[in-house]
């Protein structure tokens, strides 16, 4: 034990020498061809704009063949396939050179940084809209990093992590009779891989990387800003090949239902500047070392040292107080600042940027670009399923005070029940917190009913309805209703163009046919892809007092496809514009059952007051009679 722990102390210590010895940048220059070292790390660019040779510390070169390279697809795929480069600055402590296409539908530069004491390189990437790049439907947009054969092991996070399948397994695993789908494989062994089960939440992602022994390469995204989709999105991280293993930095992509972007005349985007980060040492100081770089890169930005037209570093702070009027939480609210006109996950051309409210509703929102915005608003917890959009936030000086933005989200006098807490994903649901694995579809029963007030939703609803078949819901009512009742279903993704026919007590209310592809439940997610929600008004009348169902009967899937439920709800009673009606908001002390508004049970207690609650909104139950409460 002793020998083993002076061994992680000398190659802890190793990880921090490098990092301190620093010399002097250089770059050096043979036609369009360039080398780059700051004296722990090397690199050599081609003149087709990619690197061919990284080294760290004088070691032998981590990359394969194809090295570092941008590249992209719309109607097919294709590289930068540079035309000029340049040097666009070179000091003892900085070099930048920018490879440049100037002849293509749609233009892309690349540009290469390195910094004096910083063991990588920064990579970043510019759109350029031409007369016509319009017609060009640029679909995805990466910077792939193809490693040498013995970096087979991956960290995305502290669940995702562990071995990737070797060059030569996966020679065999591409051969016809083995695949899938795309990128997904039957191995030797039977167990499917694929590059799917290593996708990440952009949100969460402030690294990822491949490891062999001793030495990492890891990307660092620095910032979301510029990716697209926003913060609900999931992309690519790591994957293995036949040719190499590979890891990715995403710039655009359509995967799990995101969209495709079209550069008008004129229209320039930058992507990046992202970093290239190398270390060694063990794994877990790997690791350690790396998710330290990331904090540091993402506290510096935006960063001072580079300058570029599409790169202000004049940002504000926009800041504010949620006010959600119908007294439902105002904490835990995801605020975006993006594009006018359409939800954040179809945008990818301008920046986007987002924080979650306090626990006053209060935000700030950093390094804002200066422009016109949408402010865009979803609940993270609790029972609003809709969005809130606030247009024409202008952003400008240092500070930006919204004041009070008031919220007033779809809601009824009337909690009947709702299964799952919304958050946009299908977490809480039975299976949603298995690693992501190819057919998992095969996992949810086709029929299940669940009984509101007994059922468990992390035992009795799935993350997924993936089956043709009927769910149904049951549950009671202490009395008739009048008015109108409303059920919205909060769908955290739907894969295969699935039909819902909804009945209410036997009598058809709704068809729900849901025409979107997201493929998240074909491509390994379990907690969601593209969001949406979908409602039924009926008359309140078609409840009854006692008990009352309504069935969620899927069509139209053969296999691999269907629902993954956010939650839902079913409310009655007038719209409620500002606080909760006052028939919610007192009960009776007496014996009472209290749940989550996500339908977990609490408990049993003799008054509301012996349950020691926090503020918030509450489903009880006594007898027959069952309502919400605010405390």
């Amino acid at each position: 034990m002793r020998q083993r722990l002076l061994s992680a102390i000398g190659m802890a210590a190793m990880v921090w020498i490098g990092a301190s010895a620093q010399s002097d940048v250089t770059l050096t220059r043979n036609g369009d061809s360039y080398k780059m070292s700051n004296g722990t790390v090397s690199v050599s660019i081609g003149s087709n704009g990619r690197i061919s040779e990284m080294t760290f510390r004088g070691g032998p070169n981590v990359l394969a063949s194809n090295g570092v390279y941008f590249d992209y697809t719309a109607d097919k795929n294709d590289n930068l396939n540079p035309t000029t480069s340049k040097i666009v600055r070179q000091t003892a402590d900085y070099a930048e050179v920018v490879f440049s296409n100037t002849t293509a539908d749609l233009r892309f530069e690349q540009g290469f940084i390195m910094r004096k004491g910083v063991n990588g390189v920064y990579v970043y990437v510019v759109a350029n809209g031409t007369p016509t790049s319009s017609g060009v439907n640029l679909r995805e947009a990466r910077v792939c990093t193809r490693l040498n054969s013995s970096f087979v092991n991956g960290y995305v996070d502290e669940v995702m992590n562990g071995k990737i399948p070797t060059n030569a397994e996966m020679a065999v695993a591409e051969r016809e009779e083995n695949v899938v789908q795309d990128a997904t494989y039957r191995m030797a062994d039977g167990s499917i891989y694929t590059k799917y089960d290593w996708a990440q939440y952009v949100v969460r992602d402030s690294l990822h990387g491949l490891m062999n022994v001793n030495s990492g390469v890891w990307n660092i995204p620095c910032s979301h800003e510029w990716l697209n989709g926003g913060p609900m999105r999931q992309e690519l991280t790591v994957h293995a090949t036949s040719k190499s293993p590979i890891t990715i930095q995403m710039l655009q992509g359509e995967h799990f239902g995101a969209s495709s972007q079209r550069y008008e005349d004129g229209e320039r985007k930058i992507y990046g500047p992202f970093l290239i980060y190398l270390n060694r040492g063990s794994q877990q100081q790997m690791i350690a070392d790396a998710k330290r770089q990331a904090s540091q890169q993402q506290a510096e930005w935006p960063f001072a040292w580079f300058d570029h037209e599409l790169y202000p570093l004049d940002r504000s702070t926009v800041r504010g107080r949620l006010s959600v009027t119908t007294g439902q939480p105002c904490d835990s609210v995801q605020l975006v600042l993006a594009e006018a006109g359409t939800s954040p996950y179809a945008q990818g051309k301008g920046y986007m940027f987002w924080a979650m409210t306090g626990s006053d509703g209060s935000f700030a929102i950093p390094n804002v670009r200066k422009g016109t915005y949408t402010l865009y608003g979803y609940a993270t917890k609790g029972g609003v399923t809709d969005e809130l959009q606030r247009a024409d936030i202008e952003v400008g000086g240092s500070d930006v005070d919204l004041g009070v933005v008031e919220w007033t989200p779809e809601c009824r006098e009337r909690l009947l029940w709702q299964i799952g807490e919304n958050n946009r994903l299908a977490d809480g649901f039975m299976y949603s917190d298995t690693c992501r694995a190819y057919g998992l579809w095969e996992l949810p029963p086709a029929d299940l009913n669940y009984i509101i007030g007994e059922s468990d939703p992390a035992t009795d609803w799935y993350f997924a309805q993936t089956k043709n078949g009927t769910w149904t819901v049951s549950f009671n009512l202490d009395d008739n209703l009048s008015g109108t009742a409303l059920l919205t279903a909060s769908m955290a993704g739907v894969t295969n163009n699935p039909k819902v026919e909804v009945a209410v007590n036997g009598t058809v209310q709704a068809n729900w046919n849901l025409a979107q592809n997201d493929a998240a439940i074909y491509r390994s997610a379990v907690l969601g892809g593209n969001h949406r929600v979908e409602t039924c008004e009926f008359p309140a009348s078609v409840l009854h007092k006692g008990t009352n169902t309504v069935a969620f009967t899927m069509s139209g899937i053969r296999s691999n496809g269907g629902v993954m439920y956010d939650c839902i709800k079913l409310e009655a009673g007038a719209k409620v514009v500002s606080g909760i009606s006052e028939a919610d908001v007192e009960v009776a002390d007496g014996p009472v059952e209290l749940f989550t508004v996500g339908g977990q049970k609490i408990g049993v207690f003799n008054s509301i007051g012996e349950a020691g609650l926090d503020g918030g909104i509450y489903i009880y139950r006594r007898g027959a009679r069952s309502g919400k409460i605010v405390l």
